[in-house]
């Protein structure tokens, strides 16, 4: 996969400041990827004719655990999928993150509506 490359000099980017912030986290993830082991992305949705994402499964390549069974033992797994999406009104409204895979971590909800 190439870096992805935006002519911010478009004067797409001028009218449309959204779209800069966008592209711009999308080179930021490529570069994340290009320097980890451990985490890689897919763009899932994107946003304007310039094909930028706006929604990505971040994939997490790492044994962790991610709950337990019938006798409290822990169950393992090696590839971990959240979910990251940038809203329109980025940045004013936040982006929200949600888990695609089973985790087992205390500062996580894995059950019910806000899982």
């Amino acid at each position: 996969m190439n870096r992805p490359h935006y002519n911010f000099n478009d004067p797409v980017f001028k009218t449309k400041r959204n779209w800069l912030l966008y592209a711009k986290e999308h080179m930021e993830l490529y570069d994340l990827k290009e320097n980890s082991d451990v985490i890689d992305y897919e763009g899932k949705s994107t946003v304007s004719s310039l094909k930028i994402p706006s929604v990505y499964h971040v994939i997490y390549k790492l044994n962790s655990i991610v709950g337990i069974d019938k006798e409290a033992q822990p169950i393992y797994g090696d590839r971990h999928v959240m979910e990251l999406t940038i809203p329109t009104r980025y940045p004013l409204v936040p982006a929200s993150i949600f888990m695609q895979t089973p985790t087992w971590h205390p500062n996580i909800q894995t059950e019910g509506r806000f899982k």
